[in-house]
């Protein structure tokens, strides 16, 4: 997390100097004879703090990494799969019920030249040709946002940089679209969660199935990929709801799908659901082993067994695909995401 850098750095002095003091460290969690310690808390930096954040030594990095695959003067990053993770922003202003929220709500965000700095060090430095923006949302319909894909055009990165990124259906219209297009959009990522508007509602979502479908047209018509990401087991969740999701996703026809299961992350509002017994649902397990939206066993509800879930988990994946007709599609996410599958369906 953006606060554990400034704590971490106290820490790494306290214990250099022999200080066994911690509890004046901001930020800090940690045991003391057994008892955890929670410390008052950090303020989040601040835009300008995170312009003022030097650039990792990927140098270091990529030195250490494989070198399979290395073309181009053995540039790390320029074999066809590889990707440049970048962070350029910090913090969602959106609250939905099962999200950790784990960077606040207050969006505070890089300048655009110094995102822009770091993408021509990716290209020049190290090969890139792909760009991964794993920001919470990377493509808001704001003049930032516009500004930084403007400077990307008017440096020529969009010839030779493509890049990806997660935004929201509420947020997408043409001109942003033709803005993120022109300067090396190739993927937009979406949450839709659901196909049912009460529990869009229900859990904070805010849009509606109207609204995801337009996003979507809109996207395609763009020529820009969609990734699409959906959850089954909301609060009040009953099996025509998630038939309604499951239908959702193969109507839509996104390049990719995602059906994860609904899972009581700590610091949401599904935790405090799940632990309060609300919503329908009854806590299985709270072993952070079992937090997991693919094949974890934490929680489900009244009226819908885990194994159920579970059923409907691996019958949309496949209808997905089946219903499109999208055999090689389907092989291909089968081999690509084997590990996942068989956890899936070896999970009880």
């Amino acid at each position: 997390m953006v606060k554990g850098k400034k704590t971490a750095c106290e820490l790494f002095s306290h214990l250099r100097e022999g200080d066994p003091g911690l509890s004046e460290i901001k930020g800090l969690v940690y045991r003391e004879n057994g008892d955890v310690k929670v410390n008052r808390p950090r303020q989040w930096l601040t835009s300008a703090e995170l312009d003022e954040l030097p650039l990792p030594l990927y140098r270091d990095y990529y030195r250490s990494g494989p070198k399979a695959g290395m073309v181009s003067g053995n540039l790390p990053l320029a074999g066809k799969d590889s990707v440049y993770v970048m962070i350029t922003g910090r913090g969602c202003p959106y609250k939905c019920a099962f999200c950790m929220q784990v960077l606040g709500h207050q969006v505070r965000r890089r300048s655009s030249e110094g995102i822009v700095d770091e993408m021509e060090q990716a290209a020049g430095r190290y090969g890139a040709h792909t760009i991964y923006f794993a920001d919470e949302i990377f493509l808001f319909n704001d003049e930032h946002t516009m500004r930084t894909m403007e400077l990307i055009r008017r440096k020529g990165l969009h010839r030779r940089l493509r890049w990806r990124c997660c935004t929201r259906v509420n947020i997408i219209n043409e001109k942003l679209l033709a803005a993120a297009r022109g300067s090396g959009c190739y993927s937009l990522e979406l949450g839709i969660e659901s196909g049912n508007d009460a529990i869009l509602k229900e859990i904070g979502k805010n849009i509606t199935v109207a609204q995801i479908r337009n996003a979507i047209q809109m996207i395609k018509k763009a020529g820009i990929r969609t990734e699409a990401n959906y959850i089954i087991g909301h609060p009040g969740e009953t099996e025509s709801t998630i038939r309604q999701t499951i239908s959702l996703a193969a109507n839509l026809n996104t390049d990719t799908a995602a059906i994860g299961l609904i899972t009581p992350y700590p610091g949401t509002r599904i935790f405090e659901m799940a632990l309060k017994g609300e919503g329908g649902y009854r806590l299985l397990d709270k072993n952070w082993s079992s937090f997991d939206k693919y094949g974890g066993r934490s929680m489900e509800l009244d009226r819908i067994p885990l194994r159920k879930l579970r059923m409907y988990q691996r019958m949309g994946l496949v209808y997905f695909y089946v219903r499109n007709l999208r055999f090689i599609g389907l092989f291909r996410f089968i081999s690509v995401n084997l590990r996942t599958i068989l956890h899936l369906l070896c999970a009880r």
